[in-house]
């Protein structure tokens, strides 16, 4: 391990970090994600060294005894875990391992660090246990989840996450954030009311850019499920699988959503509270699961 921040387009990223690491201010969980192959990973463990450095500048020093347990892998305080050779995806019984390790006492510093790379990749009950160790973490654990995508992590820990995104993407990994945003789309209508006001909070934190396409393909589920009331057919066969999210809705309320979610295209533009305008629209859908 080379004790040295990259010299990577993500210097707002990392300047941020080193001042976190100044101030002694930490969050208990962070997601560091975007595409495949940025450093994330690199700059990850770097946050990790120095915060664990004996020395705690911005830079760790990389001669102290954590330092050097750190290079060894054999730090006490630091927990790493990623897919098991020939898995896809993180496993429980890591997750489950993982928890008890950080539970333990610190002798040799007062954090404890656990990095999970290929956060995007977990089980469904790993994603279970992880959420419980994010809602509760020990006494001075920081948790960091690296991914390369968010739509496959659940919005409970999403949102229990500070977020840090690193780019800029290429080409490949812009059609898989396309493909996430999508996604997030999709889940807003089919997910519960906890879900939706869960990423009321994680768009809202986004990029303009990424808010717009967030909101454009809500629109989309929309006009596909007025067209579909109507009876006339709109686009292809996969748009009108996804108008059948709101097949039950009655055709007022989902004009009354394409309105709310025009005006928040709109006032988002003036630098409106999207958090608030998504919440508002959810209140509206959970209306429509009364009915």
């Amino acid at each position: 391990m080379i004790f040295n921040w990259p010299q990577t387009p993500h210097q707002k990223q990392i300047r941020y970090l080193q001042e976190l690491i100044s101030k002694k201010t930490f969050a208990h969980a962070y997601l560091f994600y975007g595409s495949r192959g940025n450093q994330k990973e690199r700059v990850a463990e770097l946050f990790m060294a120095s915060i664990l450095c004996v020395n705690q500048n911005e830079v760790p020093c990389g001669q102290c005894s954590d330092c050097l347990q750190i290079k060894n892998n054999t730090h006490p305080g630091v927990v790493r875990i990623q897919a098991e050779k020939g898995k896809k995806y993180i496993g429980i019984t890591q997750v489950f391992a993982m928890r008890k390790k950080l539970s333990l006492h610190s002798f040799l510093n007062s954090y404890k660090v656990a990095i999970i790379e290929g956060a995007s990749d977990l089980t469904l009950e790993a994603y279970n246990a992880m959420l419980k160790l994010v809602e509760e973490p020990p006494q001075n654990t920081l948790i960091i989840l690296v991914a390369s995508a968010v739509h496959t992590i659940p919005l409970t820990i999403i949102s229990r996450c500070e977020k840090i995104r690193f780019g800029p993407l290429i080409e490949n990994d812009l059609r898989e954030e396309e493909n996430g945003i999508e996604h997030l789309a999709q889940e807003f209508f089919s997910g519960s009311s906890e879900q939706r006001f869960a990423l009321a909070e994680h768009v809202s934190c986004e990029s303009q850019s990424r808010i717009d396409a967030f909101l454009l393909h809500l629109l989309s589920l929309l006009r596909a499920c007025c067209f579909e009331k109507i009876g006339f057919a709109h686009g292809s066969g996969r748009g009108n699988s996804r108008a059948a999210l709101l097949s039950q809705a009655p055709l007022g309320k989902i004009l009354l959503l394409i309105e709310k979610v025009y005006q928040l295209r709109r006032d988002a533009e003036n630098n409106s509270n999207v958090r608030l305008h998504l919440e508002n629209i959810s209140l509206i859908i959970n209306e429509l699961e009364l009915q």
